[in-house]
């Protein structure tokens, strides 16, 4: 008994008419087909996302050699902290409070000018 044989005998009803059982298994291979075509769909999508993060990440490595360059260390180092946990929020305040940071500073430099 194949698999094919053992769907199909607890699918339909033993004492189904020739013409039943073509209509049934007609029923469930559109449904098969159906299934399939939802497989592929959330592939599709699946490997879309899998290229978006990609180019996240890409992004994101980029943004880090630049911002290492123009930053101390130990501020590098405090913005991996925060960027590695996730915190979203706390990665937002910690850039809010860096641009309050350097803003204070040029406003001290221009008025010692």
């Amino acid at each position: 008994m194949t698999h094919k044989t053992t769907f199909a005998t607890f699918a339909i009803h033993p004492d189904a008419t020739p013409e039943e059982y073509l209509a049934r298994m007609a029923e469930i291979q559109a449904k098969r087909d159906r299934l399939i075509e939802e497989l592929v769909r959330l592939e599709r999508r699946m490997d879309r996302q899998l290229a978006e993060k990609k180019q996240i990440d890409q992004h994101i490595r980029d943004f880090d050699v630049g911002y290492k360059k123009v930053v101390s260390e130990e501020h590098f180092r405090r913005y991996r902290e925060i960027a590695d946990r996730g915190d979203e929020a706390a990665l937002i305040k910690f850039f809010e409070d860096s641009i309050r940071a350097r803003e204070a500073r040029m406003s001290r430099r221009q008025a010692h000018q």
